[in-house]
């Protein structure tokens, strides 16, 4: 049969009066529309695990087989008979398996089971065929008008009673008044759909005044006489109310955490590995929101320094313990400067989480900026060139060359052209000593018309090629707004000895240029 025969009809038709499962292509647990589920009697909230382990042993191949065989012929019904343990008593149950997964309305393999005459029903303790140990649990069989007339099992474990002490009265008798009502109601659909299994939970009072939880499903035989298997559920109830209490305090924790990270004056954040951001704090929203949600951490980032993120999350998935790191980028936006702070929370590689905070340094980064550099011509100011050189000396002092430079006939553009001309003769003479040094290499304005340049990694035949390039930046005069300057200067070099500092290697440069303006002059 083709799946496209079944219409909602008749799948209606197929299901009605059954209790039904719907299962993906894998056996994984499906919920079914809201029509099917209505169309039923109910629906069987386990997943397929938990059905195979309810299952007699001897007959889990058959339901696995006809699983299989629905699944593999699509819109042919495959049919089993198979028995479950239901609270220790065997239940003998008809399943019939529908492959609708190719119908739009259904989408899973469907699952339809109604309880059906087989051998006595007994009881049993499931060792060594199910999973169910013993438990507290009856069996009533109300005669006509709902009145007890038979009862087995563990009667005195669940209610006191002894068993003459109810035969004859109703079972709403034992219940607790606050749940009489719904058993009532119950009873009365019952009544009137005698073909359906209908469960129910409650609390029932017990002889000596405690409440215990009975969990009781209604089958109603041929006979009209109905069998009530109750058992008691009293534990599990508590584990459940336990479960939705400690859920209930876990979201209340989070709650919590989160009004407490919205008091935070900074933007809070948690990502996986890959920067996916799946927590973040008021301050963030305020932050970074402008412009539509930020999915990633990396999309603040200046594309060119978003290897640093990645960079920073893949060591500290390295530390043995977490570790708080940070580094200083270029934001997105071009004119800011963000400091991301991050620190692991566990996962492994593929799972790893970290929680961090992103402060705008923008401010910070200028004043750094500033008491770093020479504020005429942007490059770096004596102070910065003088540390730099200590670190140069201390890591690299082989390869560290000194390039002291003073520019020639500069005084007279002042004198005959003012200052402001002085001033943009300075800043073309800084453009050109940037433009002519490699990439690390500092340049500095040391004091009025004097420049240092100070190069790492250059051995003493790279010497001569790094004093040709600066004096190339002295072949083509400078013009500004009213004359130009023929641009000239003297350069001096040192390269550092054992046991000095920055100090003395500069003023070695600094004789080493003097020496050459005075030979020029001489």
């Amino acid at each position: 049969m083709e799946p496209s025969v079944w219409t909602r009809e008749a799948v209606l038709d197929f299901v009605g009066g059954k209790q039904i499962l719907m299962r993906g292509p894998s056996g994984e647990q499906l919920e079914p529309p809201e029509w099917l589920a209505a169309g039923a009697t109910e629906v069987n909230p386990l997943n397929s695990i938990e059905s195979v382990e309810i299952t007699h042993r001897e007959d889990r191949g058959a339901l696995i087989d006809s699983f299989v065989r629905a699944r593999e012929s699509p819109g042919v019904p495959s049919s089993t008979h198979i028995r479950v343990d239901f609270f220790g008593v065997w239940v003998h149950l008809d399943l019939v398996w529908l492959n609708l997964l190719e119908v739009p309305e259904v989408g899973g393999i469907l699952g339809a089971s109604e309880v059906v005459e087989g051998p006595p029903i007994e009881v049993t303790e499931l060792d060594s065929g199910g999973t169910t140990q013993s438990t507290n649990w009856m069996i009533l069989t109300l005669a006509e008008g709902g009145r007890i007339a038979a009862v087995r099992g563990r009667v005195s474990d669940v209610l006191g009673y002894d068993t003459d002490e109810i035969l004859g009265r109703i079972p709403t008798d034992f219940i607790h008044p606050d749940h009489a009502p719904s058993a009532i109601e119950n009873w009365v659909r019952l009544s009137e759909r005698p073909d359906q299994t209908r469960t129910s939970r409650w609390r029932w009072c017990r002889k000596e005044g405690s409440e215990v939880w009975l969990e009781s499903s209604y089958l109603v035989h041929d006979d009209e006489t109905t069998e009530v298997v109750v058992v008691d559920v009293s534990e599990r109830v508590a584990n459940e109310e336990a479960l939705v209490t400690s859920q209930r305090e876990v979201a209340a924790l989070a709650e919590d955490f989160r009004l407490l990270a919205d008091e935070v004056p900074t933007a809070v954040f948690r990502c996986d590995m890959r920067g996916r951001v799946g927590f973040y704090n008021a301050h963030w929203e305020e932050s970074f929101h402008g412009d539509g949600a930020v999915e990633r951490v990396h999309e603040l980032i200046d594309p060119d320094d978003q290897q640093q993120f990645d960079a920073l999350l893949s060591e500290l998935l390295t530390m043995s313990s977490p570790v708080s790191r940070s580094i200083e980028v270029r934001g997105a936006a071009g004119s800011r400067v963000l400091e991301i702070s991050c620190r692991s929370v566990g996962g492994g590689v593929e799972l790893g989480r970290f929680v961090g905070s992103v402060t705008d340094v923008t401010s910070a980064a200028v004043f750094r900026h500033q008491a770093l550099h020479d504020s005429l011509t942007g490059v770096a100011n004596r102070a910065m060139i003088e540390a730099f050189l200590e670190d140069a000396i201390r890591d690299d002092p082989d390869g560290t060359l000194v390039v002291f430079i003073d520019l020639d006939g500069f005084k007279a553009i002042n004198d005959d052209h003012g200052h402001d001309a002085g001033d943009a003769v300075l800043v073309e003479v800084a453009r050109r000593l940037s433009a002519a040094v490699r990439p690390g290499d500092v340049v500095a304005r040391y004091g009025g018309d004097e420049f240092v340049v100070v190069c790492r990694g250059v051995d003493a035949g790279g010497w001569a090629g790094v004093t040709e390039r600066l004096e190339s930046v002295f072949t083509e005069p400078v013009v500004f707004d009213g004359g130009s300057w023929p641009s000239a200067a003297s350069l001096g070099t040192a390269r550092p000895e054992p046991g000095v500092d920055a100090g003395t290697v500069l003023r070695r440069a600094d004789q080493a240029m003097f020496e050459q303006k005075r030979s020029r002059k001489a």
